[in-house]
This record gives structure tokens, C-alpha cells and sequence, in this order.
């Protein structure tokens, strides 16, 4: 069970087994004022000289790098402005909250529908000719929402024409679209301009050209509808997916073993989509280095400067990466792997009772 509370103490109850944690604390910050805080005592330590008379005597332990310094005993200090949240959170207020149907537009919008259209009838009048009908953004609308609507019941796995079936086939499906259409617009459905598409993957696109500029307009409106609270968490997620794709990976850890990998950010308190990157596979040099450190620069951008923290596993959290965090006014909790150089032997070696923990400080690391 973890508590966190004003002042930028982390208290742990529990014992400490394979891994510790990190929390990232700014130490030098300027001062700043806090109208609505009047409980927070008004005494900074800005580094671990400025400690009481009593702590003069903790100890210093250095890490396996040789460089890095802590002391066993966190300092006493207010909470700092890299912890402080300046923006509202919650959804814009733009956002038509009293429609289901009024809000998802806002997701899946004009621009996506319009690109969608003109990509899915440029395909079926390449395969069907004279014969294609036009779609338009009605009936593509009804088409997604008949997907949306087999998620939400389980039935995304059962055949299209059980579905359909006067018999066993929920009675919206053949209300929204005759089976063969279904279908005609299930092979067409593109979402790129195919004349450009050979150039586009040659380029900064890659792998992802087909669904390239529809995937960044959704998360530009993930992004605009909704602000963040004041914890996000960054983690992987596993798209179930087994048809070909070139990007497909298998991860036997997961529920779903075959999909689509993407990295993400949420808020902490919903799971509500920030931020977001496919991984295409590996690149024509081999395996990415610091992949992980990078992915989560890349998914913070949106939160820079904004008082936020951000929640990891052990495969992201970095001491690195907690320091480049902490320029940009965010700060780092998450599990960090005992291999780490920068985590003394000490720490590391010395036998912890169950029920007790362990500190260790350095002038903007914490780790317990």
C-alpha cells in the first residue's frame, strides 16, 4: 500500500523483495507562493547541507558508478513547484457530455470521417468498378458503430453472417446494413490515399502510412477534449490482433498473445488515452538502444512544465531519465531494477526485515 502525502514523503508499508522505488523529488527549486497551502511550513531545504543539527551525522553510501552519492535519511522539505498542478483537469468544456453519440464525434471527427470516406470509395472503385456504390459518411458511421456495438456484446469473433442471421443475429445489424454491404465495405475500408502510399512508407512514415495521418488526427483529439489530473501512468498495451501485419508481435506474457504493441499515457485516476505511439517493429538497424527512456520522453511532451507526475514499471524508470524528467517540471515514481549503477551495494545487499523499509536520498532521488 503506498501513501502519498503533501510535503513529498512516499511511506511504503509492505516488504521490499525484488525490486525498490523511485520517486523523483526537485530539491533547488526557486520559491514560489501558495495561497490556499497555509499548512506547509515555510522551511526549504534546497540540498542536504541545510538538514537539522540531529541529521548532520547520517551517513553517505555511494553508488556502483563511483559518482553517484546518498544519504541514508530523507530530508525534511515543503512540497515543490514541480509538484503543483497549474492547469484545470477534466473535459474541455466544448466537449457535449449530455450525448454518447454528440461526444464521440468529437473523437472521431470530421476531418477522420472525411479522409475514411474518400480512401474506402477510391478502393472500392478500383475492385468493384461500375458496380460500387458510394459510401458516405452515414453509412460509414453506422458501419464502425456495428463493431463498437460487437465489442461491447463479445461477439467480435463470431462469423458476419451469424451476426446477420434472422434467427440468431441481433436485429440492430440488419436494421443499420444488409449483410453484402457489410462486407463490400469491410474489404474497401482504407484510410490513405493509395496513390501516395509507396512514397509515404519510404519516409518518416514507414510502416505506419496507412493509417498514419487518421492515427495522429484521433490522438490530436484525445489530447484537445480532455486534460489530465495531476498522476499519469505510461505503460505498453496489447492490441489483440492476428491477421498479417508486418508490425505484429508476440508478447507470451500477455492475455492476448498476438497484436499490435502501443505505447501509452493515461490518466492515472481513468485510464482516459493522452498520448500514444504504435511500435512498427525494428528498424533497418536493428533494435532500438534506450527505447524505453525514449518512448516515455516522447510521451511526455504533452505534460511538460505542468506539475505532473508520471507512474512506470521497472522497464521504463531510469535514473537518467528521472533527472531529463525533472528539467521539464515532471516528476518520476516507478520501480527500479537492483541493477541500476547508480543503486549502492549497500542498499542493495543489506537484509530488510519484513515490514520495515529503507531509505535512501540524494539531492533529487529518493528510493526506498
Amino acid at each position: 500500500m503506498w501513501e502519498w502525502e503533501w510535503g513529498g514523503k512516499l511511506s511504503m508499508t509492505g516488504s521490499v523483495k525484488r525490486e525498490t522505488v523511485v520517486l523523483t523529488d526537485i530539491s533547488d527549486a526557486e520559491d514560489y507562493e501558495i495561497n490556499d497551502r497555509s499548512d506547509i511550513s515555510s522551511d526549504s531545504d534546497d540540498s542536504f547541507d541545510s538538514v537539522d543539527d540531529d541529521d548532520q551525522d547520517v551517513n553517505i553510501v555511494v553508488g556502483k558508478d563511483k559518482s553517484t552519492q546518498w544519504c541514508t535519511e530523507a530530508p525534511r522539505r515543503r512540497c515543490n513547484v514541480q509538484n503543483l498542478l497549474r492547469e484545470k483537469e477534466g473535459v474541455h468544456e466544448v466537449v457535449p457530455t449530455h450525448s454518447a453519440s454528440a461526444t464521440f464525434t468529437f473523437f472521431l471527427t470530421d476531418e477522420i470521417m472525411d479522409l475514411s470516406v474518400q480512401a474506402t470509395n477510391e478502393k472500392g472503385a478500383a475492385i468493384y468498378a461500375e458496380e460500387w456504390k458510394v459510401v458516405d459518411c452515414v453509412e460509414l458511421m453506422a458501419w464502425i458503430g456495428l463493431h463498437l456495438r460487437s465489442g461491447v456484446d463479445k461477439d467480435a469473433f463470431k462469423p458476419v453472417d451469424e451476426l446477420f442471421s434472422t434467427k440468431t443475429g441481433p436485429p440492430i445489424y440488419r436494421a443499420s446494413v444488409s449483410r453484402d454491404r457489410f462486407k463490400q465495405i469491410k474489404r474497401c475500408i482504407r484510410f490513405d490515399e493509395m496513390s501516395t502510399r509507396a512514397v509515404r512508407k519510404s519516409g518518416e512514415q514507414g510502416k505506419l502510412a496507412t493509417i498514419y495521418e487518421v492515427w495522429h488526427k484521433f490522438i490530436e483529439a484525445c489530447q484537445v477534449n480532455y486534460k489530465a489530473g495531476s498522476c499519469v501512468t505510461a505503460d505498453e498495451s496489447l492490441v489483440s490482433f492476428r491477421g498479417r501485419c508486418s508490425f505484429k508481435v508476440y508478447m507470451p506474457s500477455k492475455p492476448n498473445k498476438y497484436g499490435i504493441k502501443i505505447w501509452c499515457i493515461v490518466d492515472a485516476t481513468n485510464a482516459y488515452l493522452l498520448n500514444a505511439q504504435i511500435y512498427s517493429g525494428k528498424g533497418p538497424d536493428g533494435p532500438e538502444r534506450q527505447q524505453a527512456s525514449r518512448v516515455v520522453r516522447d510521451l511526455t511532451t504533452i505534460i511538460a512544465n505542468s506539475g505532473r507526475n508520471v507512474t512506470c514499471d521497472s522497464f521504463f524508470t531510469d535514473f537518467s531519465l528521472a533527472l531529463e524528467l525533472l528539467n521539464k517540471n515532471i516528476t518520476l515514481m516507478g520501480t527500479l531494477r537492483k541493477n541500476k549503477r547508480e543503486i549502492p551495494h549497500h542498499f542493495k545487499h543489506h537484509g530488510i526485515p519484513k515490514g520495515n523499509q529503507q531509505c535512501l536520498a540524494s539531492a533529487k532521488i529518493i528510493i526506498l
